[in-house]
């Protein structure tokens, strides 16, 4: 899964479009009746914007076009458990990106521009910072990554092998209290290396032991 601060760079660079860029941002769960209310905002943002362009235009050829696709795959492809969806799509410059969350947006957009309209994506990316979790034992893990409202990934696994736990007497019980030691340092580098990794990456913004 692109990470949203990924997929904010990526559009931010791109350049400005002689052609009409649309920026759709909706909220896809029910209201307080249960029911969704996104389809009913598009269609009236979508004549609101289309009367700002010249009729019969390639502009608004192409905004339409866009339009139908957006709603399509509102219509059509969200997964139930979606709280929210957002859009980028160009039908001139063969943009299309959609991406949805199990967080809200504070409010409902449509903008329609030269370059994609971002501050939504990043005032969610603020709100809903990317963390990892981690619960250990000197046996197991389990490793969660959680944001945007939902659980990222999830890893469970084991440490070493477990040792002999036959106790004898003398320096034999000295050296098996050492092999635990070392067994549950073992297991603990593991972690850290695991949890490392995804830090580097850049994948999460905090760790919680």
């Amino acid at each position: 899964m692109t990470s949203l601060d990924q997929t904010i760079t990526r559009l931010a660079h791109l350049p400005p479009s002689a052609n009409p860029v649309i920026s759709c941002f909706v909220n896809t769960g029910p209201d307080g009746r249960g029911r969704p209310t996104f389809m009913t905002f598009l269609k009236k943002a979508f004549a609101e914007r289309l009367r700002s362009f010249p009729e019969r235009t390639e502009a608004v050829r192409r905004i339409e076009a866009d339009r139908d696709r957006i709603l399509s795959f509102l219509s059509d492809e969200l997964d139930p458990s979606v709280k929210a969806a957002s859009i980028h799509a160009s039908e001139g410059d063969g943009l299309w990106e959609a991406h949805t969350f199990r967080a809200e947006f504070d409010e409902e957009r449509l903008v329609v521009g030269p370059v994609p309209h971002l501050y939504p994506l990043v005032k969610l990316a603020d709100q809903s910072p990317l963390y990892a979790v981690c619960v250990a034992d000197s046996k197991q893990a389990r490793l969660v990554v959680c944001g945007l409202g939902e659980v990222l990934t999830e890893e469970d696994f084991a440490g070493p092998e477990p040792i002999d736990r036959t106790r004898v007497a003398g320096w034999a019980e000295i050296r098996y209290q050492s092999r635990i030691e070392d067994h549950i340092a073992k297991n603990a580098r593991e972690i850290v290396e695991r949890l490392a990794k995804i830090v580097e990456k850049g994948e999460v913004d905090y760790v919680i032991l």
